[in-house]
């Protein structure tokens, strides 16, 4: 029979391995653990929208970019549709409250989300085209 001290060390040694199995996990499909994350921003316009998709988004509202919406990437699409989310320049101080209907490829150029034109613009001067930015979840979703 196993004594309770072996069985103890059992129980810790798969607790740590299921662990580092999630982080790693987590690492590859870029998951968000957390309500709040860094990273840098860019926008879009009704011209920048790949006309093969007829201008509508991955929930299927047409894009508007007068409106506060942003797109995520997509693995994060799943945990944020719907979401609404506070985003703030870091470099300017400024915030806006946008909605996740979307979703795009620009993780590949370093950047972590997609405002709309009309969001961007308030929390940075659309010249500058990147800002840094903090993102916060700020309301639930259509989960």
């Amino acid at each position: 029979m196993i004594n309770l001290k072996v069985m103890r060390d059992i129980i810790a040694i798969l607790i740590v391995i299921s662990i580092l199995f999630i982080i790693r996990l987590c690492e590859r499909e870029n998951c968000i653990m957390a309500d709040e994350w860094t990273g840098v921003s860019s926008y879009y316009t009704d011209e920048s929208v790949d006309p093969r998709w007829g201008g509508v988004t991955k929930s299927g509202e047409k894009f508007d970019e007068t409106k506060p919406t942003c797109a995520v990437l997509p693995s994060q699409w799943k945990k944020l549709k719907g979401r609404k989310l506070r985003v703030t320049s870091v470099d300017t101080g400024k915030s806006v409250v946008v909605k996740v209907n979307d979703t795009g490829g620009f993780e590949k150029y370093g950047r972590s989300i997609d405002l709309s034109k009309s969001a961007f613009e308030t929390i940075a001067p659309l010249n500058k085209g990147l800002t840094n930015v903090k993102i916060e979840v700020v309301e639930d979703g259509d989960e």
